[in-house]
C-alpha cells in the first residue's frame, strides 16, 4: 500500500525500496537490496549500513496510513467507473482523517484492540447523535475490513461489539426527533418565496421526490419536454427512475433552461457556469449551493428548524406518496431497490398510468385537486 518493494521474512515485513519512484520500478535495486540483506535478517543479525539512502526497514506490520492509502486507492477507483459517488468519497477520505489522526499515521493496524475502538467511539461520539455516530462506526469498520477482505494483514482486527450503536437506541432518538417533512402548507409557502432557480429545484424535490445531488447533475437531455416525463437514473446508486412532471414544473423548467443551456448541459449552473453541488475529492469538502439557499429561504420565512433541509422534500414525497400503497411505482420514482431480490428479477416493467397516480396523489395533497 506504500508504494515500496516488500518481502515479509519470518512474520515480519521488510522494505526494499519504492517502486513509483523510476519508470521500471526499479526492481533490480530492490532486489539486489534483498539479496545482500536477507542472510542478516534471517539470522536475526543487525543488517550492516550500506550507505543506502533507503535501507531495508523492520516493520510490525501494516500501518494506519498505509490502510488509509490503499482503501482510498481502491475507492477512488470506484468513483472513476462510476460505481461511487464523489459524496461517499469524500465521507471515506474524512473517516481515514479522523482514524489517521486519533491512532497516528505509523500505528500498526495489528495492534488495535477492542479498547482502542472503545476511544474512538467515545472521541467520534462528541458533539454528533446517534445517526451520525452510526454513520461514522460503518464507515471506519469498512476501513479494516478492507485490510482484511484485501489481505493486508495476517490476522482479523477485533473492533469489539461495543464499537456500535444499537438500532434500538436509534430508533429512540428518531422518535424524539422532529418529524423531517413538511407540510403542505409550509411547502407552498415555500414554492411561493423561491426565487429562480431554487423555485424549479424545490418543485422537482416535492414532484420527483429528487436531493441536493440530483437536481444539481440533471442534465436537459434527461427531460421529455414534449410529453413531460424525465428518465435519470439516480446518480447515488445508479438505479433506475422515471417521474411524470406536474405542470408547474414542467412550466417551471421551460422558463430556466434557455438560460443554462448556453453555459451546460446541466438543468441548474451558478453564475460562474459551476454545478450546484460539487466535491473536492482531493481536500474531502463539499460544496452544496442548493443546501446553503434552501437554508436561506426557510431563515427568510421562519420555517427553519431540526429536520427541515432541502432534503425533506424527499421524505415529504416518499410520506405522502405512500397513501397510494403501490410501493412498486413509487420505489421506480424514488429510485429505491425493492427489498426483495425476487420481485425485482420478476418485475419487467410498471406502466406509466401508475406513476401519474402517485404524482397526482401527492400534488393533490399539495395544490388541492384541481391545481395551485
Amino acid at each position: 500500500p506504500s508504494g515500496r518493494w516488500c518481502k515479509k521474512i519470518h512474520g515480519k515485513s521488510y522494505y526494499f525500496g519504492y517502486w513509483n519512484r523510476s519508470p521500471d520500478g526499479d526492481w533490480e535495486a530492490a532486489k539486489a537490496k534483498y539479496e545482500r540483506d536477507w542472510p542478516f535478517i534471517v539470522k536475526g543479525e543487525p543488517i550492516p549500513d550500506s550507505g543506502d539512502e533507503t535501507p531495508a526497514v523492520e516493520a510490525e506490520g501494516l500501518t494506519i496510513n498505509e490502510l488509509c492509502a490503499d482503501f482510498l486507492r481502491f475507492k477512488k477507483g470506484r468513483v472513476i467507473t462510476g460505481e461511487l459517488s464523489e459524496r461517499s468519497f469524500s465521507n471515506y477520505r474524512k473517516i481515514c482523517k479522523v482514524v489517521e489522526a486519533f491512532f497516528g499515521v505509523e500505528r500498526t493496524v495489528e495492534t488495535l484492540t477492542p479498547a482502542d475502538f472503545e476511544r474512538l467511539r467515545s472521541s467520534l461520539a462528541r458533539g454528533k447523535g446517534l445517526v451520525a455516530l452510526s454513520n461514522d462506526i460503518r464507515h471506519v469498520r469498512m476501513l479494516f475490513r478492507h485490510a482484511e477482505d484485501q489481505d493486508l494483514i495476517d490476522k482479523r482486527v477485533k473492533l469489539g461489539k461495543g464499537f456500535s450503536v444499537s438500532k434500538k437506541a436509534i430508533n429512540r432518538a428518531k422518535e424524539n426527533n422532529e418529524l423531517r417533512m413538511f407540510e403542505a402548507d409550509e411547502l407552498r409557502k415555500i414554492i411561493k418565496a423561491a426565487k429562480q432557480p431554487l423555485k424549479t429545484m424545490v418543485l422537482l424535490g416535492i414532484n420527483c421526490a429528487y436531493g441536493n445531488t440530483d437536481v444539481a447533475k440533471l442534465t436537459v437531455g434527461r427531460i421529455d419536454f414534449e410529453n413531460g416525463w424525465i428518465d435519470y437514473p439516480r446518480p447515488k446508486n445508479g438505479n433506475r427512475r422515471r417521474c411524470k412532471l406536474w405542470q408547474e414544473t414542467l412550466h417551471a423548467l421551460r422558463k430556466i433552461t434557455p438560460e443554462t443551456t448556453a453555459k451546460s448541459d446541466l438543468v441548474f449552473v451558478t453564475n460562474h457556469g459551476n454545478p450546484y453541488v460539487r466535491f473536492d475529492s482531493e481536500k474531502g469538502t463539499a460544496f452544496d449551493q442548493v443546501a446553503s439557499l434552501f437554508s436561506k429561504l426557510l431563515r427568510k420565512i421562519e420555517l427553519n428548524g431540526p429536520g427541515k433541509n432541502f432534503y425533506a422534500l424527499r421524505h415529504t414525497f416518499r410520506t405522502i406518496a405512500d397513501e397510494t400503497h403501490d410501493l412498486p411505482a413509487i420505489r421506480l420514482i424514488m429510485g429505491h431497490s425493492d427489498p426483495s431480490a425476487v420481485e425485482d428479477a420478476y418485475r419487467e416493467r410498471i406502466d406509466d398510468s401508475r406513476i401519474e397516480a402517485v404524482v397526482n396523489h401527492v400534488r393533490d395533497w399539495l395544490f388541492g385537486e384541481g391545481g395551485e
